[in-house]
């Protein structure tokens, strides 16, 4: 999979919203991974409904310009994890309706804050690790029949072209 890192430490998804035409659409590139939220939850009252509005409005214009659009549920976050896990729910119903791959980078890091967290926020070099692994592990045809694999709640129910 091509590599184009187009994320700017820092920034809330309504800012990488603004800015996602001319760093992701306009790259032509087949496919886009996107994670996001971070920024958004380490408040004390997130505006979930602003960073869903803002994940929508990436996704239609991703898929608007033939973009296969990959949404990631977030790592866990030492500081608010209730925050994380309530935005991932969303994410995770989002992609669900829209019919996306999901990834899920929460799962396998949960719990794991120390091995996997440099500051409680950003993966070291292990959790990157992880991070790759389960992002190919998703992207890659499933072994098993789909049937066994949305059984247990892993993987995409649909995998678009």
């Amino acid at each position: 999979m091509p590599r184009h890192n187009a994320g700017i430490p820092g920034q809330t998804t309504r800012q990488i919203a603004a800015r996602f035409q001319k760093a992701v659409v306009e790259t032509g590139l087949p496919q886009v991974v996107l994670l996001t939220g971070a920024n958004d939850v380490r408040v004390d009252k997130p505006d979930y409904a602003g960073v869903m509005a803002g994940i929508g409005r990436m996704t239609a214009q991703g898929q608007a310009a033939g973009i296969r659009v990959i949404l990631c549920e977030l790592t866990p976050i030492t500081c608010c994890d209730v925050q994380v896990r309530t935005l991932n729910a969303m994410i995770r119903s989002y992609a669900a309706a829209e019919h996306l791959v999901l990834v899920d980078y929460y799962t396998p890091m949960r719990g794991k804050d120390a091995a996997y967290l440099q500051d409680g926020l950003h993966p070291n070099g292990q959790g990157y690790a992880v991070m790759e692994d389960t992002l190919s592990q998703t992207l890659q045809p499933a072994t098993l029949p789909s049937h066994a694999t949305q059984k247990k709640g892993r993987g995409p129910k649909t995998r678009p072209s």
